[in-house]
């Protein structure tokens, strides 16, 4: 699989870009094509996580790859913004973030980026989720449910039931 075409430099005409000036004029290293290199030597559920978080920072990019080089402190802050815009919780912005920092800081280690700490203030902990169950009415609405014998419905349904 080939995600160098996936994303490109930011697009965004209104704000200014900051680059990092230490590797400015240099061979540049996108988070497109580090994304293999990156996700190297790590569990399966880690690289579906970075590739999940650099999809949704091309899509913040209109689909444009990214310098590593590139992404600055207010750059992280207007992607967090846009999350936020979007719609998504602040669990899955931290674990977004999380996974760019660690592919970023992969590049820091590799020698393909100067160290900008872009990521310094962001928030990337995580909130305590509510949790929410089924009251012992709807537990009997469920089991009372006419569902066609040995159907995969019925099954499903009675896994469910069997785990209360």
């Amino acid at each position: 699989m080939n995600f160098i075409s996936i994303f490109s430099v930011f697009l965004h005409p209104k704000r200014k870009t900051k680059v990092n000036k230490a590797t400015a004029g240099k061979p540049t290293s996108t988070l497109g094509s580090f994304i293999e290199m990156a996700a190297k030597d790590v569990s399966m559920s880690t690289v579906v996580n970075y590739l999940t978080a650099v999809r949704s920072f091309g899509r913040f990019n209109n689909e444009k790859d990214v310098a590593l080089s590139s992404i600055t402190a207010d750059s992280v802050k207007a992607y967090e913004r846009w999350l936020r815009e979007q719609g998504v919780c602040n669990n899955t912005i931290s674990c977004y973030l999380r996974s760019l920092r660690a592919i970023y800081n992969k590049g820091v280690r590799w020698r393909k980026v100067r160290d900008a700490k872009p990521f310094k203030d962001v928030f990337m902990g995580n909130e305590q989720t509510v949790k929410t169950s089924l009251k012992a009415g709807e537990l009997q609405r469920l089991q009372a449910l006419d569902l066609p014998a040995g159907s995969f419905l019925a099954f499903a349904c009675d896994l469910f039931l069997f785990s209360f």
